[in-house]
């Protein structure tokens, strides 16, 4: 039986009475260090190659190159998840739609309705392909034109100087 007359784990020595003992009191040799670490005096580190080798970039980070290449990227990922939640089709933002409950049940739901999304645009995609020397089932998409890429920014499209 412990104090106050109820069963169970004595305390741990560190929490008696709400306060807590010295780290060094009961442990030897786990004195702090006299001053900084060197980790936290030097400026800089030294690695090998293999060791930084995992982190290589191709392109140097928000560099022009970088810039093109990440932000076309990046709209075809945002424009992929604006086509999943199509509320004509998938509506994957519309959680009141799946009439499932239960973070299980609303996964295994998830999972399937971006794989119907990618069934949907593979089949429009072979709907506008001629195939057999016959004529396609439907046209292709074409957008509004849009400004050369040259003249976009990561601020947006500047106003044109006249």
């Amino acid at each position: 039986m412990s104090r106050r007359g109820r069963q169970g784990p004595e305390p741990h020595p560190e929490l008696l009475h709400g306060q807590r003992r010295p780290a060094a009191a009961h442990r030897p040799g786990a004195e702090p260090p006299a001053g900084p670490l060197k980790v936290c005096r030097q400026r800089t580190i030294t690695l090998a190659p293999a060791e930084g080798s995992k982190h290589w970039q191709a392109l140097d980070y928000e560099g022009e190159q970088w810039q093109r290449v990440y932000f076309r990227l990046r709209n075809s990922v945002e424009g992929y998840n604006g086509y999943a939640k199509s509320p004509l089709a998938e509506a994957i933002e519309a959680a009141g739609g799946r009439r499932l409950r239960g973070i299980a049940a609303e996964t295994v739901l998830l999972v399937f309705q971006p794989a119907h999304a990618n069934q949907r645009k593979i089949k429009n995609w072979l709907d506008t392909l001629a195939l057999s020397g016959q004529r396609p089932r439907r046209r292709t998409h074409h957008g509004r034109t849009t400004k050369p890429l040259g003249a976009w920014t990561p601020t947006g499209h500047p106003s044109p100087t006249t």
